[in-house]
């Protein structure tokens, strides 16, 4: 079979937060990938080639058309046509919903397969705006295919108007081979009894931060062994400092700032526990899926202390690799959390675990075939030039 030739339209290539897009093209053998971005972060983590890249070097004239481009006030459409020109794909690729809409006129006349991957902003705090309503229904009409990682996402696609027999479930796959070379590392502070809690997610309401500084608060005055490590940054990160100075628990915490992709992995291999206390946000933000650090944690061999948002509980089954309450029940999690710290044992066996189930369902190989399989029937659809006008 021919090899097939994929263009990926990304905002940004590529956030330390988005690594897992890396890894899907590194790992995708069977194609060769382009990437087409606005804009570039982090090279030297995330290397690739060939990319297109529409605002490189930033200046001060680059960065206006870059905020000018993201709030859809003028789209580089030149630059577009062109790259899509020269890369000359079999399919387009849209990482995330707003960058399939960005491409769409151009996949719509050269009548190049369309598929895109939503998420979690895009399915649903996106979703419910007039503005993207009103561009989401000729990307449905005419997109080959939409990407979701998880049957709650399927169904809230479905609910915005996604036709049924379009969306795809294709579980997020993790380099397992990274873990486990890191993991034979030896922990920082070896030797102490402290029990680590890592938590990521800082810069957004949805990742629970308010969340994960009442439950370490609540947890850790019953167990001083219990240590937060918190990876990222944003404008939680001060709210969270004052809760726990207030509690008289600061000390007992850690903040990285963003990490090297190398460096959180050795800190995740370091740590006892994951807390992952993901929630709706008032503006309607939300996971979509699940973190994707509840899957660097299982295959890492860590076990998860979460709530039972979007689609967490399709990837950590609970009682099995992990504990799951509801939403903003941080009295429940942090029972959780000190149940697992205070039981080695149960932190071994649900780790242990983690490993199998993420080896199962959650193994790069895997989502590679479940994506090729997508591209495969993509091309073999004709696309339609019907829909809607933007």
């Amino acid at each position: 079979m021919a090899r097939m030739r994929i263009a990926h339209i990304i905002y940004s290539f590529l956030p330390v937060t988005q690594n897992w897009i890396h890894t899907q093209l590194r790992c995708n053998t069977a194609c060769d990938h382009v990437v087409v971005s606005l804009m570039e972060e982090n090279p030297e983590q995330f290397p690739w080639e060939p990319r297109y890249t529409a605002f490189s070097p930033l200046s001060p004239v680059t960065t206006l058309r870059l905020l000018l481009a993201r709030y859809w006030i003028a789209q580089p459409e030149r630059f577009f046509q062109w790259a899509i020109a020269t890369a000359r794909p079999a399919v387009i690729h849209g990482h995330f919903a707003p960058e399939s809409c960005r491409i769409l006129t151009h996949a719509r006349r050269e009548r190049l397969p369309l598929v895109t991957t939503f998420y979690g902003l895009d399915v649903d705090k996106l979703a419910r705006r007039r503005f993207w309503k009103k561009r989401y229904r000729p990307l449905f009409s005419y997109g080959s295919f939409f990407i979701v990682e998880g049957p709650f996402m399927g169904k809230r696609l479905r609910a915005i108007g996604c036709p049924e027999e379009k969306i795809r479930i294709v579980p997020i796959g993790v380099d397992g081979d990274l873990y486990r070379r890191t993991s034979g590392r030896a922990p920082s502070g070896a030797g102490d009894d402290s029990v680590k809690v890592l938590f990521t997610g800082l810069n957004r309401e949805k990742k629970g931060p308010m969340d994960a500084a009442a439950v370490f608060c609540t947890a850790a005055k019953k167990d001083r062994r219990l240590t937060l490590h918190c990876v990222g940054d944003g404008r939680y990160r001060g709210a969270v400092e004052r809760l726990l100075l207030r509690a008289g628990l600061l000390h007992r915490a850690t903040f990285y700032g963003y990490l090297p992709f190398e460096k959180y992995r050795a800190l995740l291999a370091s740590s006892d526990i994951v807390l992952a206390p993901s929630r709706y946000a008032a503006d309607g933000d939300c996971e979509g899926g699940a973190p994707v650090v509840c899957i660097e944690a299982q295959v890492a061999g860590k076990p998860v202390v979460a709530t039972r948002h979007c689609d967490i509980p399709y990837v950590v089954p609970h009682g099995e690799t992990g504990l799951l309450s509801g939403e903003r029940d941080t009295e429940a999690m942090a029972r959780d959390l000190l149940r697992l710290a205070q039981d080695d044992g149960l932190r071994r066996r649900m780790g242990e675990a983690g490993k199998r189930h993420a080896s199962s369902r959650h193994s790069v190989t895997r989502q590679v075939e479940g994506i090729n399989a997508v591209y495969r029937s993509a091309m073999r659809v004709e696309c339609s030039t019907g829909g809607a006008d933007e």
